[in-house]
């Protein structure tokens, strides 16, 4: 592994970066950067989790950090050529270019957010890497909520709605993720995009709908308990009185015991 000099990587990612509207030629000098840096002798440690599917080259993470920023920097100016180059890195499965990938979406203006979505989407269909979707729920998260929180609220319900279940989950997930960032404002719309969900008896979204109904009492606890109430007076279904007693610890005292009498109704 070639030693950590950092003028000599500020020279070798503007070299680089020279190729950025050329995707072919950009993975080219990329990989043989990442070769030069790579540590061939890395063994992880006793205490790592499961090795993930994809190969790596483990280059010190300075050299990566560099590289995003760079990356971000020019992506935010050439969004045509960045969706292309992201496109293009995402096609290599070794980690530290999936890794450039997100970091090149996520800079990418909201201006171009049609093509934004449509590239996260055929990824996130075909990735099972974990870590990679939490990168992936992370960075979107950050780009649209501060600038387009509706617009994030409008594209989560489209993943709701679809039949994909990997888009599906994804939403899901993003919605628990930004719960905590949304102003009070927004909440309503998070209360009608998630209020079908109170009935879906099946286990494939369990974890993510009782994460997101944790979130918002965390938020809201009156409005939730009275939308779990309401939703129950409607259409009585025993799904609701398991979401309840799954999130019952996260109400305050008072509304505790009121709940806990509505479970015996």
């Amino acid at each position: 592994m070639t030693a950590i000099n950092p003028q000599k990587i500020e020279n070798q990612l503007n070299l680089l970066l020279k190729d950025f509207h050329q995707p072919e030629q950009f993975i080219i000098h990329l990989r043989r950067l990442l070769e030069d840096y790579a540590d061939h002798v890395y063994r992880p440690g006793s205490e790592s989790v499961l090795p993930s599917l994809l190969a790596s080259y483990h280059v010190p993470p300075p050299l990566l950090r560099e590289l995003d920023k760079k990356v971000a920097g020019l992506s935010k100016t050439n969004p045509q050529h960045a969706l292309r180059l992201a496109e293009a890195l995402w096609e290599i499965d070794y980690i530290e270019f999936k890794l450039t990938a997100i970091s090149i979406l996520s800079a990418i203006p909201i201006t171009e957010s049609q093509s934004v979505f449509y590239l996260l989407e055929k990824w996130i269909t075909n990735c099972k890497n974990q870590n990679l979707l939490k990168q992936l729920r992370e960075a979107i998260v950050e780009q649209f909520l501060p600038a387009e929180p509706a617009k994030l609220i409008e594209q989560v319900q489209e993943w709701l709605n679809q039949d994909n279940l990997s888009l599906k989950k994804f939403g899901y997930q993003v919605l628990s993720q930004s719960i905590e960032k949304y102003p009070f404002d927004y909440l309503p719309a998070i209360y009608k995009i998630i209020q079908p969900s109170l009935y879906d008896t099946s286990a494939t979204f369990r974890n993510e709908i009782t994460n997101i109904l944790i979130e918002l009492t965390k938020r809201s606890p009156k409005e939730v308990a009275y939308l779990l109430r309401s939703a129950y007076q409607s259409k009585p279904h025993p799904n609701i009185k398991r979401i309840i007693r799954s999130t019952l610890r996260y109400y305050p005292s008072e509304q505790q015991v009121e709940l806990e009498k509505f479970l015996y109704q």
